[in-house]
């Protein structure tokens, strides 16, 4: 089995699962056109996608998904909350499939079973992906890691977790009150601590490979992640790689562009516009007296102009 992650974190998440000659997406967080790019650059086809899965609604993994499965015509698998929350529900140009938690499935030579996660979305889940003797887990995006979900993990050959934040960065950060309850709750995002408990809990003799997924950009460090699962491993005594995603390329398009400045003349270095220097009569000066230059007002931009969508969730 092998996977290719193309984007993690809050501003995009998708990944490419194979085996057996089988390829699903998971996640569809970037346009359409962006994850196309991704795939190209890595050798991935976007026609040889067999589906789209989807852990939930949320713009940073469901954004691009109606038009990529519209343009290469391959299903949507997600849950019956996820698919009513981004109007699947009745689209009859959209090919369906119902998925439903704690079931078992197939796309091709891929088997899949999903697990339902505590997040604040209408129905979200983890996947575990199985071919041959590999077993892949993916989850993020959930508030808390009980002991149902520890189990999902066990037996994993590769784990994808979610280690979003550290709590001490939270706290301290500049995010507003509400949202840092929000984040850290019961129905937010995994800090590194809670994930990497629930990894050591649920290590076993199968588990080949860790990969750190949806590091914050405010809240959060590779260092610090790096330096939480190097500690693990020693206590552990595992022998086990890992690898962190987390930092999305600035041409992903949602990304904001510097915000210009204004500009004078070619002409003249002191050339300004009429809104930053008013026309004077030529009576308000005395002969001979230095005129005092104005000071140009700065130019602000309208937060709507900023290419940003409106809905999508911050962490």
């Amino acid at each position: 089995m092998r996977v290719t992650v193309l984007a993690s974190g809050s501003g995009g998440n998708a990944c490419v699962v194979e085996a057996g000659g089988t390829r699903v997406l998971v996640d569809a967080g970037l346009s359409a056109r962006e994850i196309e790019r991704r795939m190209q650059a890595r050798g991935i086809a976007a026609d040889s996608i067999a589906a789209l899965f989807l852990t939930h609604e949320h713009n940073d993994h469901s954004s691009g998904a109606p038009v990529f499965v519209r343009r290469w015509d391959c299903p949507v698998y997600a849950t019956g909350g996820t698919a009513g929350a981004i109007g699947l529900e009745g689209d009859l140009f959209t090919p369906y499939v119902r998925v439903y938690p704690a079931r078992d499935g197939r796309v091709g030579n891929l088997g899949f079973r999903a697990f339902a996660t505590p997040h604040d979305a209408a129905e979200s889940v983890a996947y575990a992906f199985e071919s041959d003797d590999a077993r892949l887990v993916i989850a993020s995006d959930l508030g808390r890691a009980e002991e149902p979900f520890v189990d999902f993990l066990r037996h994993a050959t590769t784990l994808m977790v979610e280690m979003n934040h550290d709590e001490d960065m939270l706290r301290d950060g500049p995010y507003t009150w509400p949202l840092k309850k929000r984040i850290s709750g019961g129905l937010g995002h995994l800090s590194n601590a809670q994930s990497a408990g629930a990894m050591f809990r649920a290590v076993g003799p199968r588990l080949r490979r860790v990969v750190a997924t949806h590091l914050s950009r405010t809240n959060n460090t590779p260092e610090i992640v790096r330096a939480m699962l190097t500690r693990l491993v020693e206590r552990s005594g595992w022998n086990v790689p890992f690898a962190k995603f987390g930092s999305i390329p600035r041409r992903a398009s949602w990304i904001p562009r510097a915000r210009p400045s204004p500009r004078r003349s070619a002409g003249s270095a002191t050339a300004r516009c009429a809104t930053c220097a008013p026309a004077r009569s030529s009576s308000s000066t005395s002969p001979g007296a230095t005129r005092a230059r104005p000071r140009p007002t700065r130019r602000r931009w309208p937060r709507s102009s900023w290419p940003i969508p409106s809905s999508r969730a911050t962490t």
